[in-house]
């Protein structure tokens, strides 16, 4: 690409990826970034792009707001690994970007106003607001959609400080240290392969993205701010009547039960003799534990810790404290 036509598409980048105007981040040698005054000016964005330098923005602006969410959906802990071992860990990352994916469309987030960026170790899915948003809510929104696509503690995501100049964020289109390869915007999720993709940066992704309303914003803030502690433990089709299953929400052992086509769940331990609840029978309503034989109703949560179950769609979500 010319160099002319990185300028054109200067004003596009610093409008999407809006951060402080007055400090802005350069990485070092070492892979450190230290900050230099001023932001992300037509001169160093050229150089990022002529991969000379790599920047990096401040998310938050002088009035504690923010432009954009980013979830790191990178594989983790970050150091260098081989080709196929790193493959594979990027297949079960993109697993989980399409499971935030269909959370957030869920909120009436639609699926072009989600950027997804390659960074070569994992992903990247962010939201472009087209107004300021108060970073504690943008914070409040990024932790709840995590937790209700069964993603919390899974992925970092930004904002997370909401004091100072909040979170440094790396600009995309950049070559990343751990791989020597350059990160690009993905047109499509679907049939996106990160064994063959060209590194030529393309902004048409960048471009077709719409920034979220604020109407909108407050809408899917406050819908998953109502099941605020129910996460996805399965789907509808994993369990037919008179089955049962051990799903895990939060550090939560559960037992999910169908009994007759209701979803219920329990804790998953024997309150008595500690005993694995889903090792053991169901009878109709009644989980006998496989060590001792006492029964418990599973409808009514006799002697056991009930958890409320919600069906959305396809997806059995459980709350749990």
């Amino acid at each position: 690409m010319r160099h002319f036509q990185w300028e054109d598409y200067y004003h596009l980048f610093v409008e999407r990826y809006r951060g402080r105007s007055d400090v802005v981040a350069v990485q070092q040698k070492d892979g450190s970034f230290v900050q230099l005054a001023g932001g992300l000016t037509l001169d160093r964005f050229l150089g990022h792009m002529e991969m000379t330098d790599t920047y990096g923005i401040y998310q938050m602006d002088d009035q504690a707001c923010v432009r954009f969410i980013l979830f790191d959906m990178d594989v983790f802990p970050r150091r260098k690994r081989s080709g196929p071992e790193l493959l594979a860990e990027l297949s079960k990352k993109k697993g989980q970007v399409l499971m935030l994916r269909d959370t957030l469309m869920d909120l009436d987030i639609h699926e072009d106003q989600i950027l997804v960026e390659f960074p070569t170790v994992g992903y990247h899915v962010v939201l472009f607001f087209d107004w300021p948003v108060p970073a504690q809510e943008a914070k409040t929104f990024a932790r709840l959609a995590l937790a209700r696509a069964g993603l919390k503690y899974v992925a970092p995501f930004y904002p997370i400080t909401t004091v100072g100049y909040g979170d440094m964020v790396r600009l995309p289109l950049r070559v990343n240290n751990l791989t020597d390869k350059r990160s690009v915007f993905i047109s499509n999720l679907g049939t996106f392969d990160p064994a063959h993709y060209d590194p030529t940066p393309d902004f048409t992704p960048l471009e077709r993205v719409r920034p979220i309303s604020p109407a909108q914003f407050h809408g899917a803030l406050e819908r998953v701010a109502a099941i605020n502690g129910f996460v996805k433990v399965a789907e509808v089709g994993e369990l037919k009547p008179g089955e049962m299953k051990l799903v895990e929400a939060g550090d939560k052992r559960i037992l999910l039960v169908n009994v007759r086509g209701e979803y219920h769940a329990v804790e998953e331990v024997c309150p008595h003799a500690e005993g694995p609840l889903s090792e053991g029978m169901l009878e109709g309503e009644e989980v006998e534990c496989p060590w001792h034989g006492r029964r418990f109703n599973v409808r009514t949560g006799e002697a056991l810790k009930r958890y409320p179950v919600r069906v959305e769609r396809e997806n059995i979500l459980v709350g749990a404290p």
